[in-house]
């Protein structure tokens, strides 16, 4: 260490001082952990925020000049005044508006009503998006955003689902969600309709003939209707009235974004050359 790097001095002497009082330490696993940060008044002064993480405890000061002076194997002398940032915190962060395009696009609010000969019928919610078993990686990425729910594979199906059913995460975690950053789409009629049985559900209300009555009204719009099932055991359903979406002025460019992600498509057509 006779030609130590100037800009790096007063961290050298720290890890000297590290060296003398404890073991050998070995940072190769976790240079992708250590946060760097560039400050512009002082552009070719680097500061170490972070050299250790947790319990790993070793780092191996040989080959000082490669690594010196970002820590970081494979980055040259020509990238010291870029700026370096951790990322993964941002990485694992889905934007909320995006959340809510992809659902505009992909989810689903259900209302499952069963019904029996005895004439026992029950009622479950449900809030869940469906892709393709290729896609599963976007579904760990919402079930991390939301922090509730499971998802389930259906290999026969060539299916992943990210599902949520408990009635008290639904209240607390997902319908807070879409009421601060809405649906647009034909989606938020069905979510809207959805709460008002969310909050009948919570308040036992669905258990009453009155209050199940009404659940069906609000079923008869959300999706797909009434299912023939159900039309066979209560053919009178009368539909409540259909709450009506807005749409803002101004549409978040991350709702789109995680929209078309959901529905939008890119296609190249050919067509034959006209002769000329």
């Amino acid at each position: 260490y006779k030609r130590k790097p100037t800009l790096i001095n007063h961290y050298v002497q720290s890890i000297h001082y590290m060296l003398e009082t404890s073991k050998a330490l070995n940072i190769n696993n976790i240079f992708k952990d250590i946060t760097m940060s560039y400050q512009q008044r002082i552009k070719n002064y680097i500061k170490i925020f972070e050299i250790l993480r947790d319990y790993m405890w070793e780092i191996i000061f040989a080959k000082w000049l490669r690594y010196s002076p970002m820590f970081c194997l494979g980055v040259r002398t020509n990238k010291l005044l870029k700026k370096y940032y951790s990322t993964k915190l941002i990485e694992n962060k889905l934007d909320p508006h995006w959340v809510t395009g992809f659902i505009d696009a992909e989810g689903c609010f259900s209302v499952i009503i069963e019904v029996s000969e005895s004439l026992k019928s029950k009622v479950r919610i449900s809030f869940e998006i469906n892709l393709h078993e290729k896609d599963k990686e976007i579904l760990y990425k919402i079930q991390s955003f939301f922090g509730v729910g499971g998802i389930y594979h259906r290999p026969d199906r060539k299916k992943s689902v990210y599902r949520v059913t408990n009635v008290n995460y639904i209240n607390d975690v997902i319908i807070p969600h879409f009421t601060k950053y809405p649906l647009i789409s034909k989606k938020g009629v069905d979510f809207l309709l959805w709460c008002k049985v969310v909050k009948m559900i919570l308040n036992k209300e669905h258990l009453t003939k009155e209050g199940f009555l009404t659940i069906l009204s609000y079923y008869a719009y959300i999706n797909r209707g009434v299912s023939k099932k159900v039309l066979n055991y209560y053919p009178n359903i009368i539909p409540s009235d259909k709450p009506i979406i807005d749409l803002p002025n101004n549409i978040n460019p991350q709702w789109v974004s995680g929209f078309v992600a959901g529905d939008g498509g890119f296609s190249i057509y050919v067509r034959p050359a006209k002769d000329y």
